[in-house]
């Protein structure tokens, strides 16, 4: 419980930061990018301000939760304390007391250091423009995996069987260059670039 009250604390206050100065720490960045008028850097920028808007609201929501949170932590701990005070004596309490400060303060310093890592990789992403995949103002690329690709209709999965089987009767009897064509064609898929080029490049 004190390790759950330590991270929500400091959770909590890294949150606050990010939201004072306006920034998206990487995993609440909402990965959309403007697909139409992604040339137009006017649009772009709206677009980006509509994103940041839905992030900063989902940190503000999730701090108000964590302090919500926190004050249930805190009164298990609370509890907890007091029970085990009931059933100690002094010497063992304040023995049970002492170590359980200490992991909880090794725990605090080793999270620290991994949210300032986090935080100045952040800050990194804002100083060198590469908060969002896309650039605000540059025609969207299509990724390489969909360029070709074309849209077929799905058979039904008996209809997919029975062309297997009606396949693997007649494969005893195709010739070299049928099973080439064959294979050109089914790696139509992966694009342009996987597709062997006629000049056998």
């Amino acid at each position: 419980l004190t390790k759950k009250a330590v991270s929500l604390e400091l959770h909590g206050c890294t949150l606050a930061e990010y939201y004072r100065l306006r920034r998206i720490p990487r995993g609440l960045r909402v990965h959309l990018q403007p697909t139409l008028f992604s040339d137009n850097l006017e649009y772009c920028k709206k677009f980006e301000g509509i994103l940041n808007k839905c992030s900063l609201d989902i940190i503000t929501l999730t701090i108000e939760q964590i302090q919500k949170e926190l004050l249930t932590v805190s009164e298990q701990v609370s509890t907890l304390e007091t029970q085990l005070t009931q059933i100690s004596s002094q010497e063992e309490w304040a023995e049970t007391k002492s170590q359980i400060e200490s992991i909880s303060e090794r725990f605090r310093l080793e999270l620290e250091t991994r949210k300032r890592d986090k935080f100045l990789r952040d800050a990194e992403d804002y100083n060198s423009g590469r908060v969002y995949r896309w650039i605000p103002g540059r025609s969207y690329a299509t990724p390489p995996f969909f360029r070709g690709r074309k849209t077929q209709a799905r058979q039904p999965r008996g209809a997919r069987r029975d062309v297997r089987q009606e396949a693997g009767r007649s494969s005893s009897g195709e010739t070299s260059s049928q099973r080439a064509s064959d294979s050109s064609r089914s790696s139509a898929f992966l694009g342009d670039d996987s597709a062997p080029s006629s000049s056998g490049e």
